[in-house]
């Protein structure tokens, strides 16, 4: 099992890194919460910002899917805070303004289950693990 789940890790991040643009984020709020996607909404409709960010950060726990703002020409995390520096990030796509609604989080799923769909199917049997 651990086998697999290194592989499929592996796997994403070498595509984040390879088709992904690696961007500067700036601390913001700290919530520090699993919920990025109403974070970014609620302060992007809250800011009147135009878009917000779909990105990828890379840890020790892996590739991980997320959501950051994007005002006045800055990418900020108003999830992780100040710990947004400890991680290297990479942009994905952008959430316009007719999206900041339930549909924010309709797009995290959909991007999660085209991700999936990399594994190969037989992987995803007994791979223990989530972008």
């Amino acid at each position: 099992m651990k086998y697999f789940n290194n592989k499929a890790e592996k796997l994403w991040k070498n595509k984040v890194i390879a088709e992904c643009e690696k961007i500067k984020v700036i601390p913001g709020k700290c919530r520090f919460n699993f919920r990025c996607h109403n974070n970014t909404i609620h302060d992007a409709v809250k800011n009147n910002d135009d878009k917000a960010a779909v990105v990828f950060y890379l840890s020790s726990e892996g590739t991980i899917l997320h959501y950051v703002n994007f005002h006045k020409g800055k990418f900020i995390d108003n999830t992780l805070g100040f710990w947004c520096s400890t991680y290297d990030y990479y942009f994905y796509k952008w959430i316009n303004k007719e999206q900041f609604n339930n549909e924010a989080l309709d797009v995290f799923d959909s991007i999660r289950s085209e991700w999936k769909k990399l594994i190969p199917f037989y992987w995803r049997w007994l791979v223990n693990t989530d972008i």
